[in-house]
């Protein structure tokens, strides 16, 4: 199952594309998630100021890094500047 993760402008701009789809097994930590993002792009390009906006079509949800999401699950990365 995935998680599908799109990217912030600023963080389109350094990983190079506007989006991700992350393979989990059952759920995961936001940490897991970033994790494998950083083995893919680069851990240069996703700093520990990434922001994991949990995202529905009835709101989003600001989650921690101990925060746990489950396949299908939307999530959006800021980085703050």
């Amino acid at each position: 199952m995935t998680v599908e993760v799109t990217f912030s402008e600023g963080l389109t701009e350094r990983v190079g594309t506007n989006g991700a789809y992350v393979s989990i097994d059952g759920e995961a930590t936001v940490a897991e998630v970033v994790e494998s993002l950083a083995v893919e792009f680069g851990p240069e390009r996703l700093s520990a100021d990434t922001e994991a906006i949990r995202e529905s079509a009835v709101g989003s949800e600001s989650l921690s890094a101990r925060s746990t999401v489950a396949p299908g699950d939307r999530l959006r990365l800021v980085r703050h500047t």
